[in-house]
């Protein structure tokens, strides 16, 4: 999955210099960004070691990503390695003076903007990127889940959740450029609860914290006591009235998601390369993101997965319609994430609570039935045998047979299905498909299907 880019690798055209305080340390920091050379990758550099910017560095992820290396840490990279993996920053030395990244505005935005005044200049060699060319899924430790998907550009996507706090039910997503990135995500700031502030201050967190650097999202109101203490600390009036508690108008109604899209980011260049694909991910912080990017490397850029041979080819539900004689409710197949004519394809479904059959199946305890998942299977491999043969339109394939069926887990409201087909044998019209279906890539049902290709309007 390891692929040479047709872009050449970048590095800064002079050095840049950054002083502010970190925002969990206190601690003034003086920041300078120096030109690098080819193959030099991201590295920090404090007490005269060098700590790369790799997942296998982070030492803690409380509120932030940390890097340690010799008994040197230094603290909140991310918004750092956010605008670097937005404008394509291959090569960087960073040199820190203190234990932690300035926090700056509490956004990426002074370092992108600043970056982008010193400019880029392309070295003579080319870069590498991780090409995501099938269906990935991953749920970490605590539950959280994270997709990438085959996709021709680097796109994120985020859904942000708080139970209880509807402002706080946000969705943020963006396809990376320039542009993009500088106006819809660089400036969203950084924030916490108001639950939240006197526990991660009493807990050394938060040292350099203001409105300055960050925002505050009135959760519930919280005693005189406190209040006074907030006061004090950090000089904040609490205002009821405003569900946000901030020294500037907020720059879009989700831009606690877009913040945490900015963090997202940022995490993911711990993995050393930009992700050439989609990246969805719900309700994740630190913890899960770094958890997410050690996953790829130890699965995707060690060697300990086989790596499945696969082509570039997708298709959307319209061009799925196009050929698929299916209809709704009965069309169970919302996406080609890859396909070889001939060969194999994978697909996806994505299972609501809306299903038309959930209303009599189970209902209080819904689970997709046994043989809606036969259907399914049926169909991916239905669409492969029609891209192996000629007029395709002119189709239609009818299942003869079912061997060797196997319900291992069940099916319910919120899984993505991913469906493998291989076609194992095709001859005289008649087909032999093996098909599976995983979730969060474990497998809950296998089958072998025979089927038959005939006319559509015989």
């Amino acid at each position: 999955m390891i692929s040479i880019s047709k872009k050449f690798q970048k590095t800064i055209n002079n050095k840049i210099n950054f002083e502010g305080v970190g925002l969990h340390s206190g601690l003034k920091s003086k920041l300078t960004l120096h030109p690098a050379p080819v193959n030099y990758g991201i590295n920090f550099v404090i007490n005269k070691t060098t700590i790369p910017a790799h997942s296998n560095y982070v030492d803690s992820t409380l509120r932030s990503t940390n890097l340690l290396k010799n008994k040197n840490s230094i603290m909140t990279v991310e918004h750092l390695l956010s605008a670097l993996y937005a404008l394509e920053v291959n090569n960087l030395k960073i040199e820190v003076s203190e234990c932690e990244i300035p926090i700056l505005d509490g956004t990426s935005k002074m370092f992108f903007d600043e970056i982008t005044r010193i400019g880029l200049k392309n070295q003579n060699e080319k870069c590498k990127e991780f090409i995501v060319n099938k269906f990935i899924s991953f749920k970490s430790s605590k539950g959280i889940q994270f997709y990438l998907i085959p996709h021709d550009g680097y796109k994120f996507t985020y859904h942000l959740q708080y139970d209880n706090i509807d402002i706080l039910n946000q969705d943020a997503s963006i396809s990376l450029t320039d542009d993009n990135y500088k106006n819809h995500i660089a400036p969203c700031k950084t924030f916490c609860l108001l639950s939240e502030l006197l526990h991660l201050y009493e807990n050394n967190l938060i040292q350099g914290g203001s409105l300055k650097n960050a925002m505050v999202y009135i959760d519930q109101e919280i005693t005189k006591e406190q209040e006074q203490k907030i006061q004090k600390l950090f000089n904040i009036n609490i205002d009821y009235t405003k569900p946000i508690l901030t020294n500037i108008d907020s720059v879009s109604e989700n831009e606690a998601a877009k913040h945490k899209l900015l963090d997202l980011i940022g995490d993911t260049y711990l993995l050393g390369f930009r992700i050439r694909g989609h990246l969805i991910a719900s309700k994740s912080g630190h913890e899960s993101n770094v958890e997410f990017i050690k996953y790829l490397h130890n699965n995707f850029l060690n060697g300990n997965l086989h790596k499945e041979k696969t082509g570039n080819n997708m298709y959307d539900i319209n061009q799925i319609l196009d050929i698929m004689p299916h209809r709704y409710p009965f069309l169970l197949v919302d996406k080609v994430i890859h396909l070889e004519p001939g060969k194999s394809v994978s697909a996806i479904k994505n299972v609501t609570i809306n299903e038309p059959f959930f209303v009599g199946h189970f209902p209080g305890k819904p689970v997709v039935p046994g043989v809606l998942l036969l259907e399914i299977m049926a169909q991916a491999g239905g669409f492969l045998v029609l891209h192996s043969i000629e007029e395709p339109n002119k189709k239609l394939i009818y299942l003869s047979s079912i061997k060797s069926a196997k319900f291992k887990e069940v099916a319910k409201p919120g899984d993505q299905l991913l469906v493998k087909a291989k076609l194992d044998k095709f001859k005289l019209g008649t087909c032999k498909i093996i098909s599976s279906i995983y979730v969060d890539n474990k497998l809950i049902t296998e089958c072998e299907l025979l089927a038959s290709v005939v006319n559509r309007y015989d």
